[in-house]
């Protein structure tokens, strides 16, 4: 019985660490799991809601969402690296949770697993508990991480974990199979965020693992091919392994990233966001307000202990990593000054992916994560330093620093502190149509132009609309609704369809352009005194006006035929040829095609009938007297296919960035499906990559048993 309890003592000593981790982050935001609140602000409200009840309602479905025909007319959702589609945490909360609760939870597992990861780093390099628990706390609840995108929390927890495998591989005698677990986790941290993230991860574990060991673990000349070759086998591994097994999201993304607005960035864009020297001193001293990049009021005293323990870092066994961490965090903030900095301005910023991601200062995410380790490394010496002159006063300054922690984590400002209550959302899916219950699909898109996310009004037969808060903002996609929007907000976007709703906007709202887009309701904060709209209802929805209207001049559908088609062999001068005012969709489509074709259907006639419209797949019948052109109100984009009564067409690109097919005579049955061969091929080698991965770790795992 005694050896029983013996065991059931080191079991809660040795996962005390976690729950007492656990238990801070259920404090600081427990209210996201019991509290019936949901995270609610900025790019979550206008974007990450709506995109992960889309996503989720798909996959739910069993289906697997390569196309949304909610966004930009058009969008390839799939190859959005921000979805998380492929995602395994997605993919679970997709199955097990109501919807509107799913970022809620993968922002608290994100956190769970950043603290978890970060202190089980802490501790195989050596620093006991308290301090790991303590620096822990710091790197999670770090401004950096706090006022970061949500979109980047659900990808920080990879960095610890990789740099993990790194120091197991190198205390292991280079054991290959934590390379394969290092791969695993770079492919998942590619799935699960913005592809900028896993790219700094690598830059990070390349500058530490240089220093780690070549500089400072004991080097000799003689063993410079040895440690060339193990920095080179982790790193080169690492990458390959990483990039195969998530070639299901890299492929797609690369295949979006040609065709849209981030195919061509500016070096001022990328530059952008640079980090000012004299803010990163105000953040290290603790004066900088707002948005500060360590722990605000408490880095000089971290900073302190830093500088305070450099003395006896090599006493401790600290020297080599200590030394690799700091220099690690020197380097990176010459990087995150950008602009600021001769060497990234006028070198890196040449360099592949260095010359696509924006904001240099993303790069401080490393320095954080280096910053604390530091911290901790500090705060160890520190006790232990204490220890030899008195082990009671040790422990009460542990336990100090412990309550100094926690009373930091509540005190420090937080975007996810940002909430509302949930009971608007707990019935989403029976959420009533936008306009009324008839509404479908084929009803046409809205338009907001003066500040009204549309997604969070819904109008039921019976009661009035409602929004979740008193805020307002604009460019939100219609995705709780059976109603399009050709409008979002997303860093990619197409970048001829972003061109052309640009020139429709500026045109205003008697603009022809807006007929491509099926576009039928306007969406306004303030009244719109125009002779091309119709007012069709004014609400107060918490003091907040704001007015429906429908265009006058609204006659078309999401397919129509042409009158006249003209081949044009450049898509720029499509463009111009659009940007004429005597342009009419309905009289004149531009394809783009090498071949001349100067065609007119002036007594073509139609009966055409939408028998679908979804996702990945359009199917309609068109009755024609003569041979006609069909325009589709879909952004043309690689991958998909027309069949004409189980024939394949060819899809023309029409009118700068929407698709057209030509119609013979008689009854058309017309089926278009998105099949991007690509995103076969990508499948084909993650699933591949992935299997042959696990075979290989079991394999290396089990070697010795083998044996």
């Amino acid at each position: 019985m005694k050896i029983f309890f013996n065991k059931i003592l080191k079991f809660i000593y040795l996962i005390a660490p976690f729950l007492f981790l656990l238990s801070m982050l259920f404090i600081k935001f427990g209210q996201l799991i019991y509290g019936k609140k949901i995270l609610f602000y900025g790019d979550i409200e206008t974007y990450f809601m709506p995109v992960k009840i889309f996503v989720a309602r798909i996959i739910k479905n069993g289906k697997i969402p390569l196309w949304s025909h909610n966004l930009f007319a058009g969008y390839p959702i799939f190859a959005d690296p921000q979805s998380g589609i492929y995602y395994v945490l997605n993919i679970l909360l997709d199955y097990s949770i109501p919807h509107y609760l799913i970022i809620n939870y993968s922002f608290f597992i994100s956190i769970i697993l950043t603290l978890f990861s970060f202190y089980l780093f802490s501790r195989i390099i050596g620093i006991e508990k308290i301090p790991s628990i303590i620096s822990s706390l710091l790197f999670a609840y770090s401004g950096f991480i706090q006022l970061s995108a949500y979109v980047f929390i659900s990808g920080y927890w990879f960095i610890p974990a990789i740099f993990l495998c790194f120091e197991l591989y190198i205390k292991n005698k280079m054991d290959i199979k934590y390379i394969f677990i290092a791969g695993l986790l770079l492919s998942f941290q590619i799935f699960a965020t913005n592809p900028e993230i896993p790219f700094i991860t690598l830059i990070g574990l390349i500058i530490y693992s240089i220093f780690r060991l070549f500089l400072f673990k004991n080097f000799k000349l003689n063993n410079w091919f040895n440690y060339l070759s193990i920095f080179l086998k982790f790193i080169i591994l690492t990458f390959t392994i990483g990039f195969l097994i998530s070639m299901v999201q890299i492929i797609p993304t690369f295949m979006e990233g040609i065709i849209s607005n981030t195919a061509n960035v500016s070096k001022s864009f990328v530059l952008q966001g640079s980090l000012k020297p004299v803010n990163l001193i105000k953040d290290l001293l603790g004066t900088q307000k707002g948005y500060f990049i360590f722990y605000g009021f408490l880095t000089p005293f971290f900073l302190f202990l830093i500088i305070l323990s450099a003395k006896f870092k090599k006493k401790y066994s600290y020297n080599n990593i200590f030394n690799a961490f700091f220099f690690t965090i020197f380097f990176i903030f010459l990087i995150a000054f950008g602009k600021y900095f001769p060497l990234y301005n006028n070198i890196l910023i040449h360099l592949p992916f260095f010359d696509k991601f924006p904001l240099p200062q993303r790069y401080m995410i490393i320095a954080v994560f280096a910053f604390s380790v530091l911290c901790g490394m500090a705060v160890d010496i520190l006790l232990n330093h204490i220890k030899l002159k008195n082990v009671t006063i040790s422990i009460l300054t542990g336990y100090i620093l412990i309550l100094m922690m926690s009373y930091f984590i509540f005190k420090m400002p937080s975007q996810f502190d940002l909430t509302t209550n949930y009971k608007n959302f707990n019935k989403v899916n029976e959420i009533p149509y936008f306009l009324n219950s008839k509404s479908n699909n084929f009803d046409g898109r809205v338009y907001p132009i003066t500040g009204i996310y549309p997604f969070k009004i819904h109008l039921g037969p019976n009661s009035l609309p409602y929004t979740v808060n008193n805020s307002l903002s604009s460019q939100t996609p219609l995705y709780y609704n059976n109603i399009d929007s050709i409008t979002g907000t997303k860093v990619f976007v197409l970048k001829n369809y972003r061109i052309i709703e640009d020139a429709a906007r500026s045109q205003g709202l008697n603009s022809k352009l807006f007929e491509l887009f099926d576009l039928k309701y306007i969406i306004a904060g303030k009244p719109v005194n125009n002779n091309y709209v119709i007012l069709i209802h004014r609400y107060n929805i918490n003091g907040k006006i704001f007015y429906l209207y429908k265009l006058k001049h609204y006659h078309l559908k999401k397919i129509f035929l042409v009158k006249n088609v003209i081949s044009i062999k450049e898509n720029s001068k499509i463009f111009k040829k659009l940007l004429n005012p005597t342009f009419n969709p309905q009289d004149t489509a531009y394809i783009l095609s090498k071949n001349k074709v100067k065609l007119k259907f002036d007594n073509c006639r139609e009966k055409a009938i939408i028998n679908k419209w979804n996702n990945n797949k359009l199917i309609f019948t068109v009755n024609t007297n003569k041979k006609c052109f069909l325009f589709i109100s879909n952004s043309f984009f690689p991958g998909w296919k027309a069949y004409i009564n189980n024939k394949e067409t060819k899809i023309y690109k029409t009118d700068y960035n929407f698709q057209g097919v030509f119609l013979d005579k008689g009854n058309n049955n017309v089926i278009f499906k998105f099949e991007p061969f690509y995103f076969y091929i990508g499948e084909l080698i993650s699933i591949i990559s992935f299997g042959n991965t696990i075979l290989l770790l079991l394999y290396f795992h089990f070697k010795k048993d083998f044996k």
